[in-house]
C-alpha cells in the first residue's frame, strides 16, 4: 500500500511530511477499504491480483470521475440537439458522411447497417434502459455513502470494515437494479453484438478468399517465368525453398491487392448509398419547408442529384484514400476513428479465436 495510506506511528514531522506527501481523498481511502474487503473474501490468488490493482483502479477511477459530468452534459446536449434536429437534416448529413468519407470507416459502416437490419430501435431502447439503471445504482451509492443510522455524525460506510463495505455495495447494487430489465437489455446488446461481428468476419473472409485466389493465380506465373530465373542463382542445396518462398509471396501480395481492391468498393459503394440518402434528405427538407415542392415517387431528381453526389463523394475519397481525414473533419470524426479501431480489433480477435 502507498505510504499515505498507512497509519504513521513515527515521530517524524508531520507537518513537513503531509506537504510532501500525495494527497488522498476519502473518495480514494473508500475505493481502497472496499477493494480490501473484496480481496478478503476471494482466493488468494484472485486476492493478490485485486490488492496490485488498487492504484491501478484508483486513478481510472478518479478520471471516470472527473470525465462523468462532461459525459452527462454531452449526452444531455445531444439528446436536445437530436430532438430539435429534422430527420430529413440528420438523414442528410449521415449521407455526406458515408459520401465522402465512408471508405475510411468500412468496418462501422457494416456495424450500423447490421444494427439497421437486426433493429436499431430494439438497441436503443437496450441502451436507454442500462443508463437508467446506471443512474439509479450511481444516485442509490451516493445516498448510501451519506447514510447516518446511528446519529453520530459519522458515515457508516466509514465506520466498517472493508470486508463489511464490500458486502454492504454488492447488497446495494442487487437492490438498485431491476434485473429482468438489465438481463433482457444486456441479451440484445449481446445479440446486436455478436451480429456484428459475425458480419465483419464475412466481410475479412470475403477478402481473404479474393486475395487468396488472385495469389493462386499469380503463382502459375511467377513459378513459369520467375522460378527459372532464381534456380540460376540460389544455390542448389536451396532451391527446394524457391517454390515455398513463391508461393507465400504470391499470397501475400495478392491478398494485399485484396485488401485495395476492397478499399476501392467500400469507397464506390460509399459514396453512391451515402449519395442517394444526403439528396434524399435534402429534397425532404425542402419539402418539408415549402422552399421546393417535388413528389419523391414521381421524379428521378433524387437519383440525378444522388448520382452526382456519389462521383463527388468517389473523387473526395480517391484524393484521401492514402492520407488521413483533412484537419477540421478529423477532429470531429475522432469518434467514429476510434470506433472503427475497436470494430477492428474485435474482428481480428474473434478470427484469431
Amino acid at each position: 500500500w502507498p505510504m499515505s495510506v498507512r497509519p504513521d506511528h513515527s515521530s517524524v514531522d508531520m507537518s513537513s511530511s503531509a506537504q510532501s506527501a500525495p494527497q488522498v481523498t476519502s473518495r480514494d481511502l473508500h475505493i481502497q477499504k472496499l477493494m480490501q474487503g473484496a480481496a478478503a473474501q476471494s482466493p488468494t490468488w484472485l486476492a493478490n491480483i485485486l490488492l496490485k490493482l488498487v492504484p491501478v483502479v484508483d486513478i481510472i477511477t478518479n478520471i471516470l470521475n472527473v470525465l462523468y459530468p462532461y459525459m452527462v452534459i454531452l449526452y444531455v446536449n445531444l439528446n436536445k440537439l437530436i430532438s430539435i434536429t429534422p430527420n430529413s437534416i440528420a438523414s442528410a448529413l449521415y449521407g455526406a458522411m458515408l459520401c465522402f468519407f465512408g471508405g475510411h470507416f468500412p468496418a462501422l459502416i457494416i456495424a450500423i447497417e447490421t444494427f439497421r437490419q437486426t433493429g436499431w430501435a430494439v438497441t436503443e431502447r437496450n441502451l436507454r434502459d442500462l443508463w437508467a439503471e446506471w443512474q439509479n445504482v450511481r444516485k442509490a451509492d451516493a445516498e448510501d455513502d451519506l447514510a447516518d443510522d446511528n446519529n453520530d455524525g459519522i458515515a457508516d460506510v466509514n465506520q466498517i470494515s472493508g470486508q463489511q463495505l464490500f458486502s454492504r455495495k454488492v447488497s446495494l447494487f442487487m437492490r438498485s437494479i431491476h434485473t429482468e430489465r438489465v438481463t433482457q437489455a444486456g441479451l440484445g446488446l449481446w445479440t446486436g453484438l455478436l451480429s456484428v461481428l459475425g458480419a465483419l468476419r464475412l466481410h475479412f473472409a470475403q477478402v481473404l478468399a479474393l486475395g487468396s485466389s488472385m495469389g493462386e493465380q499469380l503463382e502459375k506465373v511467377a513459378t513459369s517465368y520467375v522460378a527459372p530465373s532464381l534456380a540460376q542463382v540460389v544455390p542448389p542445396e536451396h532451391q527446394k525453398w524457391i517454390p515455398v518462398g513463391l508461393r507465400y509471396a504470391c499470397k501475400t501480395i495478392g491478398v494485399t491487392f485484396g485488401f485495395v481492391i476492397q478499399r476501392i468498393i467500400s469507397q464506390a459503394q460509399s459514396a453512391m448509398q451515402g449519395g442517394l440518402i444526403m439528396s434524399r434528405g435534402i429534397l425532404r427538407f425542402l419539402n418539408e419547408r415549402g422552399i421546393y415542392r417535388v413528389d419523391m415517387d414521381q421524379t428521378m431528381l433524387d437519383e440525378y442529384l444522388g448520382w452526382g453526389l456519389a462521383a463527388l463523394g468517389v473523387y473526395v475519397q480517391g484524393i484521401f484514400v492514402q492520407s488521413a481525414i483533412p484537419f477540421p473533419i478529423s477532429v470531429l470524426c475522432w469518434p467514429l476513428s476510434f470506433t472503427e479501431f475497436v470494430l477492428r480489433q474485435l474482428m481480428t480477435t474473434s478470427i484469431g479465436q
